[in-house]
């Protein structure tokens, strides 16, 4: 989410944009689909669990280059609630649908995404993105994404503030696990004179692959908009059935603590959390996906 100086006129506007700037500032997002949590199976591990042949490769919002598996395209759903501690109530929503295929060449992936916040009914977000993945070696994959973003105000009259940026990918899996890097928000076209505020966000993290006792994961965040800001997170993942797993995962800058539950079939998963915000409280969401 990102932060857009302006000026409004009348008190349910000025409370939206204002409901919306705290969360970008206090959060530490940025915009995109993946802030100020990830949406989907990702939401429980906040991100930080990812193996390329389950949820978290196939999510349309997910780099393409972390995808490898046999299933040849498929499809996703999700949305969440954050709740407004000024009224107690689920003020925000947000929510992200998309598609993923395996061209006729096995080696390229390509996934469509798109995703809508709301705040009040008067503020909104809208961010699509277009995301290509190749193998370019036995252990090397790597990704480029095109995204498209905008944010304004229905009561206003003005128009949107849009930003055109490019996401950069690469994973590396070997046996037991994967190294990821994403570089996001390289700018592409800003609305000019908008004051936009988007901070250049590098990620990088280290994930197990699913074994016995389950999948963990790590992820080191670094934003920067003329100063330096670090995150971290880490995440637990336990299978106690073949179709049913539990995780949780901590998060810091800001402090954030996750529980999720996710049921996975052989062409379809669901799954939902809750997540736990300084700002925000206990938000909720729930997603569904299925893949041929």
């Amino acid at each position: 989410m990102a932060v857009v100086r302006r000026r409004y006129s009348t008190p349910g506007v000025r409370r939206a944009v204002a409901a919306c700037t705290v969360l970008a500032a206090l959060s530490g997002a940025s915009a995109g689909l993946s802030d100020p949590f990830p949406l989907g199976s990702g939401m429980g591990n906040l991100g930080a669990i990812v193996w390329a042949n389950g949820s978290a490769g196939r999510q349309p919002w997910t780099p393409a280059s972390f995808y490898c598996d046999t299933a040849r395209f498929g499809g996703s759903i999700s949305g969440a609630l954050y709740y407004d501690r000024m009224d107690n109530s689920g003020s925000i929503s947000r929510f992200a649908l998309g598609a993923w295929g395996r061209l006729p060449q096995q080696y390229l992936i390509v996934k469509g995404s798109y995703a809508r916040l709301n705040a009040l009914g008067v503020y909104f977000e809208d961010d699509a993105c277009l995301s290509v993945g190749a193998n370019a070696a036995r252990y090397v994959n790597i990704g480029l994404d095109l995204c498209l973003w905008q944010s304004g105000v229905r009561a206003d009259g003005e128009r949107p503030v849009r930003m055109a940026y490019v996401r950069e990918s690469l994973w590396l899996p070997w046996s037991f696990a994967a190294f990821s890097f994403t570089a996001t928000h390289l700018a592409l076209y800003r609305t000019p004179g908008a004051g936009l505020d988007m901070p250049v966000l590098l990620q990088a993290g280290l994930h197990s692959t699913r074994h016995r006792f389950g999948a963990q994961g790590v992820l080191i965040t670094l934003r920067y908009n003329g100063e330096v800001r670090f995150g971290f997170r880490v995440a637990e993942e336990y299978w106690f059935h073949p179709s049913v797993s539990l995780c949780a995962a901590l998060g810091t800058n800001p402090t954030l603590v996750s529980v999720g539950l996710t049921v996975a079939r052989r062409r379809w998963s669901a799954s939902g959390a809750v997540v736990h915000h300084p700002v925000l409280g206990w938000s909720e969401g729930a997603g569904v996906e299925m893949w041929r």
